[in-house]
């Protein structure tokens, strides 16, 4: 009857064991995945930032050129302008 018991106490200790060194591994395991979708995670918003600063810097650079555009065809007119007012009052 002792060694039943005896037994009996061993098995209980082991499966403790076992179980204590499953749950460390699923522990571990959990980690390891948070820490990952935390790192993919970070990685995507840094890359959407950037996006957006690309996006911006495409805009400004686009406003900036028509801006450009605008004062050299405004100049041009301003120019003809002048021309035609010289024009007038040469004979």
């Amino acid at each position: 009857m002792l060694l039943f018991f005896s037994n009996y106490f061993y098995r209980r200790e082991e499966n403790k064991k076992q179980l204590e060194d499953e749950e460390a591994q699923l522990r571990k395991d959990h980690e390891g995945a948070l820490r990952g979708m935390r790192e993919r995670l970070e990685k995507e918003v840094e890359d959407a930032k950037l996006e957006l600063l690309e996006d911006k810097d495409d805009s400004m650079k686009q406003l900036k050129e028509k801006i450009e555009k605008e004062q050299e065809e405004e100049e041009e007119k301003l120019m003809k302008e002048k021309e035609k007012a010289i024009r007038s009052v040469l004979p």
